[in-house]
């Protein structure tokens, strides 16, 4: 079991219109949201708020390796965060920001 982190609550208190929860969603919870994926025949996940990587780190381990993973995160901190763990290929990490700058064309 992972060590508690506190950045999630840090970021909360922060950043409250950033983080969608106080507390990362646990490990019962990511298995339940992420039991229906056809991770065989999925040809992209998109992950909106990632925050932490809990769903992440799961998608990762069950994902077919020709599998494209987009997450779009909202929270700077958890951003590079994620950036770290989601070192893999076939991955697409994007901050919030830098969506953001399309709709001022």
């Amino acid at each position: 079991m992972k060590k508690f982190d506190f950045s999630f609550i840090y970021q909360y208190i922060v950043n409250p219109k950033t983080v969608g929860a106080i507390l990362p969603s646990s490990r019962y919870l990511s298995n339940k949201m992420i039991k229906e994926i056809n991770f065989k025949d999925a040809k992209y996940i998109v992950e909106y708020g990632p925050g932490t990587g809990v769903f992440t780190e799961k998608i990762f381990a069950l994902r077919n390796q020709s599998t494209i993973v987009v997450l779009i995160e909202n929270n700077r901190e958890f951003y590079y965060l994620l950036k770290k763990i989601s070192g893999m290929k076939r991955t697409l990490l994007l901050y919030m920001v830098q969506l953001n700058m399309f709709n001022t064309i």
